[in-house]
């Protein structure tokens, strides 16, 4: 169900020193993703606008994947990999970040995050990625 993939592993939420770091990090990861989107000023503002969410999203589970969040890096990733317009750059490191995954989690976590990702549009993910960042803060 969405509401149990939704939830986050135990352990190391609270902290705010921790939560500042996080987002420190976080911010530093978009914005050398929006450096790389710069590439796009040929593109028309939505497309880029796309492009620099997908650039977030990625970053986000890379953060996920620091701390020990598998299976919704796997869901952002999968995610990623499912879109179309996903800049050739950025689908290179997703396809290696989830080829990386389903060298170490179990088939069925992969098998999840591939059906997941399957039936989501971008304002849901939006919105399941918002509602993990809500949850985290609380």
């Amino acid at each position: 169900s969405s509401s149990a993939r939704a939830e986050r592993p135990a352990g190391g939420g609270g902290a705010e020193r921790a939560t500042r770091l996080k987002m420190t990090t976080l911010d530093s990861r978009v914005r050398g993703a929006d450096e790389a989107c710069r590439e796009l000023a040929c593109l028309d503002g939505a497309t880029v606008a796309r492009q620099r969410l997908y650039a977030a999203m990625a970053a986000y589970a890379l953060i996920c994947l620091d701390e020990g969040w598998s299976q919704v890096a796997a869901d952002i990733f999968a995610f990623l990999l499912e879109q179309p317009d996903l800049a050739l750059d950025m689908r290179g490191r997703a396809e290696e970040a989830f080829a990386d995954l389903e060298s170490r989690l179990c088939p069925r976590v992969i098998l999840d995050a591939r059906e997941f990702a399957a039936g989501m549009d971008l304002l849901t993910m939006v919105e399941y990625l918002a509602d993990l960042t809500a949850r985290e803060r609380n």
